[in-house]
């Protein structure tokens, strides 16, 4: 058992304070020991101690340990703990703090995917190329630098960081693997918490990595204000570009995984007013599943507020007579973004026959119930920040579709053309 002026002598060493004699016991150091006690009772009352009668412990306070109490240590003072940002019960960032001023934000993206995983991977290198049977659902988080111009329309939702001890962001940090059950549950508190039911879907190309996917993802998610949930869906492409007609048949094996993520975020949560965002490859997946879910069930259709095809590699002539009628409509078309320079398509095309739907080098895809918009020489890669005048990313123009829901003839960037086909539009050169 601890004796009471044992505790005493080993903390006045390790304190210096026994070696202190200058001070006089005054009624203000009396004051300072009685404020040491209060920040010992927690350590005192988990130790078994003999307590001994109150004048020994008056003796001791008159004594060393007033005249010593200016040399505690440092570490002993509640500002010299390490600072850790709590962005919610299952995430923190290690010395970083909250900041309306911060440079960092924290951006929170749900995901489903058909990659298999290993757990005790760091999160960059958990989910690999190779195929799983089934699917895992989770939630990610990812760390980016901060747009100045875009910091008025950040969403309540965002917490923005100052991190004392930085990487090179922007840098995904965390992922939760969570039960189906887990994740309906994790997204209808964040639209109970922020009042929102909007809902960011987006799947990405064949030349992409998890991570890269994931952070895209989050880097829209931010770039656009969105401020309701952000999904990505994650199918196991290869992070190559020699792949490609192998990756075509992972993504057609992974339509019944995206058809599960659909339904689960349909039938089990509040979400109601969905933007999808495809890009390249991951077009065959979205378009194919939702035609299907819409001819079997026209009534989900009301829940898609905007179908978004980037540079998508699918058959023009295919997707005219397949996809368009069905996906669109007269109040809500499809809006398809098509380029004649943009790197995304130059391996599809080389393995192409025919004409893509994303590529308007020969002229721009006229079909009913879409808005195309002919971004010419822009790439559709969406790599990087786009801030409102930035007219090398296709994003501002998404921004004003998503924030305002205006139209492609309404929208300030957009030109509009006139062909033999019909009208369509062009986006700054």
């Amino acid at each position: 058992m601890v004796q009471f002026r044992d505790f005493i002598e080993i903390f006045m060493n390790l304190s210096g304070i026994k070696n202190n004699k200058s001070l006089t016991s005054t009624g203000t150091n009396i004051g300072r020991w009685h404020l040491l006690l209060c920040g010992l009772v927690p350590f005192l009352t988990s130790c078994q101690l003999e307590i001994p009668d109150l004048n020994v412990v008056d003796q001791v306070i008159e004594s060393d340990i007033v005249s010593g109490i200016r040399n505690l240590p440092a570490r002993a003072f509640p500002d010299e703990f390490e600072k850790i940002a709590y962005i919610d019960r299952d995430f923190n960032v290690p010395n970083a703090e909250i900041s309306n001023d911060g440079e960092f934000v924290v951006v929170k993206t749900y995901f489903a995917t058909n990659r298999n995983y290993k757990q005790a991977e760091p999160a960059y290198q958990m989910f690999n190329e190779s195929i799983s049977n089934s699917i895992t659902f989770g939630k990610n988080y990812t760390i980016l630098l901060r747009e100045p111009e875009l910091r008025a329309i950040e969403p309540i939702s965002i917490q923005a960081l100052d991190i004392s001890d930085t990487s090179d962001p922007p840098l995904l940090s965390q992922n939760n693997i969570l039960s189906p059950k887990e994740f309906s549950e994790s997204v209808m508190s964040d639209i109970n918490q922020f009042n929102n039911n909007d809902a960011l879907i987006y799947i990405h190309g064949f030349n992409d990595s998890y991570e890269d996917a994931v952070i895209r993802a989050a880097q829209v998610s931010y770039d656009l204000g969105f401020s309701g949930p952000t999904f990505l869906f994650s199918w196991p492409a290869r992070d190559s570009t020699t792949t490609y007609l192998g990756d075509l048949e992972r993504a057609q094996a992974s339509k019944k995984h995206f058809e599960f993520m659909m339904e689960q975020i349909l039938s089990t949560t509040a979400i109601d007013k969905i933007y999808l965002i495809t890009h390249t490859t991951g077009a065959r997946i979205g378009i194919s599943v939702l035609r299907d879910l819409f001819t079997i069930r026209p009534s989900a259709r009301a829940r898609f507020r905007e179908i978004i095809l980037i540079a998508p590699d699918i058959n023009s002539q295919e997707f005219t007579t397949e996809y368009a009628p069905i996906l669109g409509s007269n109040n809500s078309p499809v809006t398809l973004y098509a380029s004649s320079n943009s790197s995304s398509l130059d391996i599809p095309k080389r393995f192409s026959t025919s004409k893509l739907a994303g590529d308007s080098i020969s002229g721009a895809l006229i079909t009913g119930r879409v808005e195309t918009i002919d971004a010419g020489v822009t790439d559709l890669n969406l790599d990087g920040h786009s801030n409102y005048s930035d007219t090398n990313s296709i994003l501002a123009d998404i921004r004003d579709l998503i924030r305002n829901g205006t139209r492609a003839n309404s929208r300030s960037k957009l030109a509009i053309k006139y062909s033999p086909a019909g009208v369509y539009w062009e986006y700054p050169r």
